[in-house]
């Protein structure tokens, strides 16, 4: 059975403690069920968060980010939910003809089957960057998590490597993975 695991984290806590102004996110599926969520930390308004990460269950989550287009985000949960694969969703907004400012955004997108796709602009603000990795099953080595890690105005790769780490850590779920990729990100930032 497919669940959608909508583990939309915003946190804020971080701008508190410092004078962080980046943006990182990660999103991923669980290859046993299909399972999808994402989470994301910023310095930016809460209404803008909650249009970095969208779910269509059983095909697929995307994240928004960088200079946000919210016809963006509604138009790639249109075409995830017409069957589209991240390739050709990302391959979309990219396109200059839909949207001339492409290169100021990020995207990342992942399917139920494992598929993944990124971008991250080059007027996107520096740094700026995007890590697709995977997590095999200790036991039968088989694939069982996709990932994506992405962000801007990062202090360097060691955010998005930090994501990883913290990912890849000890937790059993998906959505306990999600939060430690964020901490270990965020420490980074």
């Amino acid at each position: 059975m497919r669940r959608l695991v909508s583990c939309a984290i915003s946190a804020l806590a971080l701008c508190a403690s410092s004078q962080a102004s980046a943006t990182f996110s990660i999103v991923a599926v669980d290859l046993r069920d299909g399972s999808l969520g994402g989470a994301v930390a910023s310095c930016v308004a809460l209404d803008t968060i909650k249009q970095v990460y969208g779910a269509v269950p059983g095909h697929g989550a995307i994240m928004t980010q960088s200079y946000l287009l919210p016809r963006a985000h509604t138009d790639a949960l249109v075409w995830l939910s017409a069957g589209q694969s991240p390739d050709s969703v990302v391959s979309q907004l990219t396109q200059g003809s839909y949207d001339a400012d492409f290169e100021l955004r990020q995207y990342a997108v992942v399917s139920p089957a494992g598929e993944i796709a990124n971008f991250s602009g080059s007027g996107a603000n520096a740094f700026t960057g995007h890590l697709a990795f995977e997590v095999r099953d200790p036991e039968s080595q088989a694939r069982r998590y996709v990932v994506a890690a992405q962000g801007n105005f990062l202090t360097g790769q060691a955010v998005l490597e930090g994501a990883r780490q913290g990912f890849d850590g000890d937790a059993c779920d998906l959505p306990a993975r999600l939060l430690n990729a964020l901490r270990a990100a965020g420490s980074a930032v």
